[in-house]
């Protein structure tokens, strides 16, 4: 994800220790982190609130209500390791007339959710057994991450 919902994601998972060493810029890595968010569409009501949004020009806002899931996938030298799904059901009322949706349909409340759901994909990332053998191997063969160096304190 290189937009600024993206950069939110990659700047809290990268500060996880199993994750320190990831890089966007690491071309032909082995390791990839995917990350990416997938939206089932309450059908019925999207198109009776469309209609009623395009019937009024735009006067009454546009309601989509749907199933949102933000999907995390590692994978190493393309295959995948593990897949983490974080679902949620949310509406999100749109006005035709103020430009173009920037919550990727999902509202402040739902951006919101889904920026919480890096610290539930972190905790069972940590817990995962074949990420903590890889993260084990990795060290194995390249060394640990460099301690982060802390201010010290007068």
């Amino acid at each position: 994800m290189h937009d600024a919902l993206g950069s939110g994601f990659y700047d809290q998972i990268h500060t996880a220790p199993q994750f320190q060493n990831m890089s966007r810029e690491a071309y032909g890595s082995p390791f990839e982190l995917r990350i990416y968010h997938s939206w089932r569409i309450n059908r019925g009501s999207a198109a009776a609130t469309g209609l009623l949004a395009a019937a009024t020009l735009g006067l009454l806002p546009q309601v989509s209500s749907g199933d949102h899931t933000i999907v995390y996938e590692v994978f190493v030298n393309g295959v995948l390791v593990c897949s983490y799904k974080y679902s949620k059901s949310v509406t999100h009322a749109h006005n035709l007339w103020s430009g173009v949706d920037k919550t990727f349909g999902m509202g402040a409340d739902g951006l919101e959710w889904a920026k919480s759901t890096v610290p539930l994909f972190l905790n069972d990332a940590a817990a995962d057994s074949k990420l903590l053998g890889l993260t084990a191997e990795f060290d194995y063969y390249f060394g640990p991450p460099p301690a982060v160096a802390t201010p010290s304190q007068s």
